[in-house]
């Protein structure tokens, strides 16, 4: 058994029902793409992925069309890729970390069925929920995005991914965050004084108000972009991480 099936966390009967009604919900609502480069790379990177995690409980991706930049994973055996996401991404080692780190939150158990239940009984569609899915502040935590992202890394470097090419992701991630000016999220509130805010968001009044509270909200449950992404870079610079090596 490898070190990664020993890790991994078994759905129960309840969350995989869950999952399969979560899922066909999103498909009577939403275009679910089952061809194409986009659904091929998801699959390609997906069961390279599984095969390091050797356990029957593989997980699968979907490749939804909303506008929104996102990936999230429910209880049972599937996660969720926006196209708009995917499509930003420069190749299959970003692809693999995005993938492998919604796993991970799946193996460490951090989705729990108690946190995403509440779904069905929402008025309306299932957009609605997904887009409330999004606000993750109590669902997540900042020790999980953590655990979630070293887990993603190891998984995607024992799959012979390059890691320094896996974490191109957050240069996509920050390039979006900077379109809506959310640089606490990109940043942290600590790396931006009061003369940094002003020079960065140029006196747009209720705008800078939002995205500082969006950058709080964002700050509660993940890491500053940056300092996920340079706390990755140490590990794979001080651990002399190679292609397919930990």
């Amino acid at each position: 058994m490898s070190e990664f099936a020993k890790k991994v966390h078994s759905y129960t009967e309840q969350e995989q029902k869950f999952g399969d009604w979560f899922y066909q919900e999103v498909q009577a609502d939403l275009v679910i793409e089952k061809s194409g480069w986009a659904f091929d790379s998801s699959q390609r990177v997906a069961k390279r992925l599984n095969q390091q995690r050797q356990t029957s409980l593989k997980i699968e991706p979907v490749v939804i069309w909303i506008a929104q930049v996102t990936a999230f994973i429910v209880p049972g055996r599937y996660l969720y890729i926006s196209r708009e996401l995917l499509q930003r991404l420069p190749g299959d080692d970003a692809i693999a970390f995005l993938i492998a780190h919604e796993i991970a939150h799946h193996d460490l158990g951090h989705v729990k069925l108690s946190n995403y239940s509440w779904l069905k009984y929402l008025p309306g569609d299932v957009y609605l929920a997904m887009l409330l899915k999004r606000i993750e502040n109590k669902f997540t935590s900042l020790e999980h995005e953590s655990q979630a992202d070293q887990y993603g890394l190891d998984l995607c470097l024992s799959a012979g991914y390059d890691g320094q090419k896996c974490l191109q992701l957050f240069n996509v991630l920050e390039a979006h965050l900077l379109n809506f000016r959310a640089f606490e999220a990109i940043f942290g509130s600590e790396e931006l004084d009061e003369h940094d805010s002003e020079y960065w968001l140029g006196g747009l009044g209720q705008w800078i108000t939002q995205t500082h509270q969006w950058g709080q909200q964002l700050l509660q449950s993940h890491p500053p972009v940056r300092e996920r992404k340079n706390k990755l870079e140490e590990y794979l610079n001080s651990n002399h991480c190679q292609v397919g090596e930990k």
